[in-house]
C-alpha cells in the first residue's frame, strides 16, 4: 500500500485500479505469496500482479527492510473495464460485451441467460 500512494504522489498512477505491481519475494515470503498468486491482484485492489524472485529486483524496486520483498508499480496496461474498474489487455475482445473484461462479461453473460 506504501508503494501504491508513493505512485500516486509521483502521479505514476491516479489511482490503485491503474496500477500494476511487481511483487519481488525470496523465502518464506515468496512461498506464501505464490499460494495466493491468483488473487493477489483482488486482495491488494490494483489491475495486475505479477510475482517474481527477489534476484530479479529491478533497479527502482522499493525494498522492504523488514523481510525478503520488494515492490515496483507501474500502470496498468489495456482499456478500463467498464464494470469492474480494471484495466485488461482484452477489454473489447467479448464481441457481445466489448467494453467488459473478459471476467466481467463472463459474469453477465451467466447472469442473463
Amino acid at each position: 500500500m506504501k508503494a501504491l500512494e508513493v505512485a500516486r504522489q509521483n502521479k505514476v498512477i491516479g489511482n490503485a485500479l491503474e496500477a500494476k505491481v511487481d511483487l519481488y519475494a525470496g523465502g518464506e515470503v515468496e512461498e506464501f505469496l505464490k499460494e495466493m498468486s491468483s488473487e493477489l491482484a483482488t486482495i491488494f485492489i490494483v489491475s495486475g500482479v505479477e510475482l517474481h524472485p527477489m534476484s530479479e529486483a529491478a533497479a527502482g524496486a522499493s525494498k522492504s527492510e523488514e523481510m525478503e520483498l520488494a515492490v515496483k508499480v507501474s500502470p496498468a496496461g489495456g482499456e478500463k473495464c467498464e464494470r469492474c474498474w480494471m484495466y485488461h489487455s482484452e477489454v473489447g475482445a467479448d464481441s457481445d460485451h466489448g467494453s467488459l473484461c473478459p471476467r466481467c462479461a463472463d459474469v453477465v453473460r451467466k447472469h442473463h441467460c
